[in-house]
């Protein structure tokens, strides 16, 4: 029997969809939320961390010694939530079955969920998509709203209202202070270092022995480092397996682009077309524009959470010829740094 989209129908539509959306939005599981250390349930406009810092054990002689206080830093860093928004309209030019609008539905909801999984990764690394050249970027205080992201700006203090930039000079590099591995780093000697993916893969293990020497692990998880690489590097590195007969378990990463645990760097590697470009210099000074900003980062230095309020919505057009009807959905989440020194970036030519 052919309906027409009356109101009984859309509230009816509307109280099962908006149901499945809500376990959408807190099931969802994108690229990389898996890769990252989840906050439940953030609430307000900015998430401060509960405890960060490191504290060491003291020696005693004598138990008569005094007793010393080290205090841990409370709440330095946090993230406020990224909003999003998406509307599709219901086309009401025909009469539908029953049947059909919950079928439509139902795949307009699947698409909406694919989609907020993907700006999952977009707050996660702290990108976003140019609306004129089409390709990824940083997200920077000129679009508006907020930032954060494993690449993106820290928040800090009690409301959030300071923010801080990743150091990618070259000088922080050569004071062993900052956040970049040069775009020229390679280990010394011959071999796999004298091309480009080799000198990634020492790039790769420089960031391992950093994050190493910065005592920022505190997890025996294999997924604890990770490294996320773009398609085109994938290719390089995938290359020279095939070269030098070695496997780095790179060729895995084709399987559909899923993340691999590479037992010869030590790390999950992570394929993804949201890497942004940057420019850099090489030890020279020689400016080198447009390099892939890979980055290295530790599982549990980086927060991120769904704020719950979450909406499903079926809404009455009333000014559409044809349109009668729209579904929306809007969400928030955020992401950020729980100290800088547990993320390295690693800018790569690509060819």
């Amino acid at each position: 029997m052919s309906i027409e989209l009356t109101k009984k129908l859309i509230d009816l539509a509307h109280t099962k969809y908006a149901t499945k959306w809500e376990h959408d939005w807190t099931q969802t599981e994108s690229r990389l939320i898996p890769y990252v250390s989840e906050i439940a349930n953030p609430q307000g406009k900015y998430y401060r961390f509960p405890r960060l810092g490191d504290t060491e054990m003291h020696e005693y002689v004598s138990n008569e010694e005094s007793v010393s206080f080290d205090h841990l830093k409370v709440g330095d860093f946090g993230f406020k939530p990224r909003k999003f928004h998406n509307e599709i309209p219901l086309n009401d030019d025909d009469t539908l079955e029953a049947y059909d609008l919950m079928f439509n539905l139902d795949l307009i909801r699947q698409k909406q969920a694919t989609a907020a999984a993907r700006f999952m990764d977009e707050v996660i690394l702290g990108t976003l998509k140019d609306k004129t050249t089409g390709k990824y970027r940083l997200k920077t205080s000129a679009d508006g709203g907020n930032r954060g992201g494993i690449l993106g700006c820290s928040y800090s203090g009690e409301d959030g209202s300071e923010s801080h930039e990743l150091d990618l000079t070259y000088e922080s590099f050569n004071n062993r202070t900052g956040n970049l591995i040069p775009i020229d780093y390679a280990t010394s000697g011959t071999g796999v270092s004298e091309v480009l993916a080799g000198t990634v893969i020492d790039r790769m293990k420089y960031a391992v022995r950093r994050l190493a020497e910065n005592e920022a692990f505190n997890s025996v998880d294999a997924s604890e480092l990770c490294l996320v690489i773009s398609p085109a590097i994938a290719q390089v590195l995938g290359s020279l397996e095939m070269s030098i007969n070695r496997d780095y378990a790179i060729g895995d990463l084709g399987d559909i682009g899923r993340p691999v645990f590479n037992r010869a760097i030590g790390a999950t590697i992570i394929q993804s077309n949201m890497l942004p470009t940057m420019n850099t210099t090489n030890k020279a000074g020689t400016a080198i524009n447009g390099a892939r900003m890979c980055v290295a980062y530790l599982k549990s230095q980086i927060g991120f959470g769904r704020w719950r309020s979450t909406e499903f919505r079926i809404k009455d057009i009333n000014d559409k010829v044809a349109m009668d009807y729209y579904v929306r959905v809007r969400g928030a989440a955020g992401c950020g740094r729980k100290r800088d020194d547990a993320v390295f970036v690693l800018p790569i030519l690509e060819s």
